[in-house]
């Protein structure tokens, strides 16, 4: 996710604004896809480079790991390679505003990579390798068949010349935005990085499944954010009727409150663990709270990209970082470390958003 920094969010804008023009579009698209894939294979790198060291300095504190932990990683980052490089095709259909057709493939490949997980682990021996290895070839697959898919659309697109330059282009044009939203992504990964460290790995296990879980209900907003962007992008608009803000209050706002206060029931029913739900249920509920205040912040963050107010970006995610790494470093000496500690840190990110988003509106 950080180093997808902007580039989700910038490719759908030029896609739409080179949409009328074939030629242009070619070269948006290629100019794109060299970046992705490039920045994937890198990280790949690094990230095989890096397994053995992260087993022994970090996961659960250097203290040791489950067995298959190494190769597990290793899938984990080859998953990453596929899945990365898949997002340029996705940035193609959202900014060619064929959001439902994106959503359809999608929604046919995270069914294929649980339901062949699901299998692995009943057929196979019950370990972390039959869910990764399942995962890591659907996401290849799922790659190859979509760029298959764009480039039947898009036959001349060989004959494009992508230089270096044009891709350092893209970060140059957008540097503010990058950078901002680079370090906005680092804050809301903060929490993961450092509990990672310091709760045991079945501790650590529960938060992931709590925060999966809040962090769900962010789909409840993204097809009508992927929606927005392009079509404000090409009529040059940057305001926010009433009907869309409305439809973010019921659609996504709302349901992240009736979660958050039943987050034990959802706990209880979902995960039918008598831990998860002890320790979990007051992190799932400040984590649904800030989705849900996330919906709110999202609206006025669409209209900062359209504007290109990279430096006021820039600017809100810098103040979420500083309150993240006190509310991470801080509170631990007053609360101790534990999966309620993640929930603050998410909760305190999203009123620090949603309270500058405000001031920008106000000053414009």
């Amino acid at each position: 996710m950080m180093l997808d920094a902007g580039l989700s969010q910038l490719m759908p804008r030029d896609i739409a604004r080179a949409e009328g023009s074939p030629e242009r579009l070619n070269s948006t698209f290629l100019i794109y896809r060299r970046t992705y894939n490039s920045i994937a294979i890198i990280g790949f790198l690094v990230g095989q480079a890096s397994t053995e060291w992260i087993i022994r300095n970090w996961i659960n504190g250097g203290n040791g790991v489950p067995e298959n932990t190494e190769l597990a990683l290793r899938l984990m980052f080859t998953q990453f390679l596929f899945q990365f490089s898949n997002n340029v095709n996705m940035g193609y259909w959202n900014g060619t505003q064929q959001q439902a057709y994106a959503n359809l493939r999608q929604m046919t490949f995270v069914t294929c990579k649980h339901g062949m997980a699901v299998i692995s682990v009943l057929i196979f021996p019950l370990n972390v390798l039959s869910y990764a290895a399942s995962f890591s070839l659907i996401a290849m697959i799922e790659y190859y068949l979509n760029r298959s898919a764009i480039t039947r659309k898009l036959p001349t697109q060989e004959r494009s010349q992508i230089t270096l330059d044009s891709v350092l282009l893209i970060y140059k044009e957008a540097g503010y935005i990058i950078v901002g939203v680079l370090i906005g992504i680092l804050a809301l990964q903060l929490d993961r990085i450092v509990l990672s460290r310091v709760l045991t790995v079945e501790i650590f296990g529960i938060y992931v499944i709590v925060l999966n879980l809040a962090l769900a209900f962010l789909q409840l907003q993204y097809p009508i954010m992927r929606a927005l962007l392009p079509k404000m992008t090409v009529a040059n608009d940057s305001s926010i009727p009433k009907i869309l803000l409305s439809a973010v209050l019921f659609l996504c706002v709302v349901p992240c409150f009736i979660a958050a206060a039943i987050a034990p029931w959802i706990l209880d029913t979902w995960v039918g663990s008598a831990d998860v739900t002890e320790m979990g249920s007051d992190a799932l509920r400040l984590i649904l709270i800030s989705v849900g205040i996330n919906g709110i912040y999202q609206l006025i963050y669409q209209k900062m990209l359209i504007v290109k107010s990279g430096r006021y970006i820039m600017g809100v995610n810098l103040a979420v970082l500083i309150v993240v790494c006190f509310v991470l470093l801080y509170l631990p000496l007053e609360i101790g470390a534990t999966p309620f500690l993640g929930g603050v840190a998410w909760l305190a990110s999203a009123i620090v958003q949603l309270t500058f988003g405000l001031i920008w509106l106000r000053l414009r």
